[in-house]
């Protein structure tokens, strides 16, 4: 027999080689496979948006609150957005909010957003500013400082006695300069009236207070006080400033209805000012009162009853609208001296008068149309 019989059916080495060769290539390019699929989940991670299509389950529909603090870029609410189920792709919508240049024009506050809006809704959302409630503090025109502390802590719990205690003139003089000539260190006719977004956060009375002295300033501190003053010099003899022109204009915010009303009524303060009449309005001493005076009370000397003392009251009644102020700035120019203003919702009179003997007879009048005065 062959000397190589015993050999029969054993491979050769070389056979073995190249065979555990095969294997080991298969091997280096799983593993190679396996590194690039998990390169680009990483990236799609990282990215926060897929590189293939998504699941239609992936957007929720229920509504979900999204908060934009402020200085937030688009980058970063794309990724809230996405992780939040809102949209299924970043670079669509990064794309969408470029295009409508409001990358850089992102409102901070508290949104209420769902998947079913399209890239272009979320935007054009985002445009507009805040939807959601949550975190909104809407302060009527017209609320004394007082009225505002009640608010906040309906609204935000802080309580009335800590906002009042917060809000000293002294406590804000160094960031807000119109604070400089107020009366008793009050704050009353600078707690601006509007809506304000705290970002579904829970602020401080000083956070609070600070935000609507700020809004004051955005709003009434660019008003030309220095030509108002020279205007109601020349016209009226008078010397104002941008303090008492605040007080007059919370006077005119309790006294009057529209915007007609406040600079009409204004230039008949300024009359009676003019002529050393007192001013005679009831809210000066309502706002003393914190009711209604009775014709008694209105003979009874104090420092807010403008029937018994001359001038604007120690400090203004209210926070003022911006008409009111641009009232006090330009009034209408006229002999009268007397006005009436009701209006009960069934029945109206917007009445002014030059003497004191029309304004009985338009009042006369009034009572005979039905008027409850």
């Amino acid at each position: 027999m062959p000397e190589t019989s015993h050999h029969r059916g054993v491979p050769k080495t070389s056979h073995v080689k190249k065979r555990g060769g095969k294997k080991k290539r298969l091997l280096l390019l799983l593993l190679a496979a396996l590194c690039v699929i998990g390169m680009v989940e990483g990236a799609s991670v990282a990215l926060k948006a897929p590189l293939w299509p998504v699941s239609v389950f992936w957007k929720t529909s229920q509504d979900t609150e999204v908060i934009i603090s402020q200085g937030e870029g688009g980058t970063a609410l794309a990724h809230d957005l996405f992780d939040k189920h809102i949209i299924s792709n970043v670079q669509a919508f990064l794309a969408e909010l470029t295009q409508a240049g409001a990358d850089a024009k992102l409102i901070p506050g508290t949104y209420v957003l769902n998947g079913t809006m399209s890239e272009a809704d979320l935007v054009a959302q985002l445009l507009k500013g805040p939807n959601s409630s949550k975190g909104k503090f809407v302060v009527p025109e017209g609320l004394t400082v007082s009225q505002v502390a009640e608010l906040a802590e309906r609204t935000f719990g802080i309580s009335k006695e800590a906002f009042l205690s917060a809000a000293k003139a002294s406590r804000f003089k160094e960031e807000f300069s119109f604070l400089d000539g107020v009366h008793d260190d009050s704050l009353e006719g600078f707690l601006y009236g509007s809506t304000y977004d705290f970002s579904g956060a829970t602020p401080s009375a000083d956070e609070v207070i600070r935000t609507m002295l700020a809004q004051f300033e955005a709003k009434a501190g660019a008003l030309d006080y220095a030509g108002a003053k020279a205007r109601i010099k020349e016209t009226y003899g008078i010397e104002m400033d941008e303090y008492t022109f605040i007080n007059l204009a919370s006077v005119l915010q309790q006294e009057g209805k529209t915007a007609d009303d406040y600079r009409k009524i204004a230039g008949v303060f300024y009359n009676r000012l003019k002529v050393g009449m007192n001013l005679q309005s009831d809210a000066t001493l309502k706002y003393e009162l914190g009711r209604a005076a009775s014709a008694q009370e209105l003979l009874v000397d104090s420092a807010y009853n403008s029937y018994t003392r001359p001038g604007l009251p120690p400090t203004p009644i209210c926070s003022p609208s911006l008409d009111c102020i641009q009232a006090a700035l330009e009034p209408e120019v006229s002999d009268n001296l007397y006005f009436l203003i009701y209006d009960d919702g069934a029945y109206s009179n917007h009445t002014f008068s030059k003497t004191y003997e029309e304004h009985l007879a338009a009042i006369e009048k009034a009572r005979q149309e039905g008027a409850k005065l």
